[in-house]
């Protein structure tokens, strides 16, 4: 190996020390700003998920209040429903009452001869 192999090597050998230099000061200099950008991405998170908490809440609130309304409207709805099947069911004995004494009726007018001027079986071809 000659004199100028030599010291080539030798320079290479400062420039390859003086570049591990330069990168260790660089990652030193750089460390804080390292720090601080990976500080703030941990708040952005953190904030990130408390602002999809309070949406959520937002929106949980918002369909509550617009639901109790309507439950409540169902509710008032069921015992109107309620209320009326009763009053039906009532009317059905009471028609059917009156379909059994108007037959009755009927059949007494015809028993005593007189022409009846309506027919119970009129009534039941209408339905029918």
């Amino acid at each position: 190996m000659g004199h100028l192999e030599k010291q080539a090597r030798q320079e290479s050998e400062v420039r390859m020390g003086e570049t591990w230099v330069t990168i260790v000061v660089a990652l030193i200099a750089a460390s804080p700003g390292i720090w601080a950008i990976w500080q703030q991405h941990k708040k952005d998170v953190a904030a990130a998920e408390k602002d999809v908490t309070a949406a959520s809440d937002t929106i949980t609130n918002s369909a509550i209040k617009l639901v109790e309304p309507l439950k409540k409207r169902i509710d008032e709805l069921e015992i109107q429903v309620n209320e009326l099947e009763a009053k039906i069911d009532q009317q059905d004995i009471v028609i059917h009452k009156l379909t059994v004494g108007s037959k009755k009726l009927y059949k007494q007018l015809i028993e005593r001869n007189i022409a009846p001027i309506w027919n119970p079986a009129s009534l039941e071809e209408q339905i029918n």
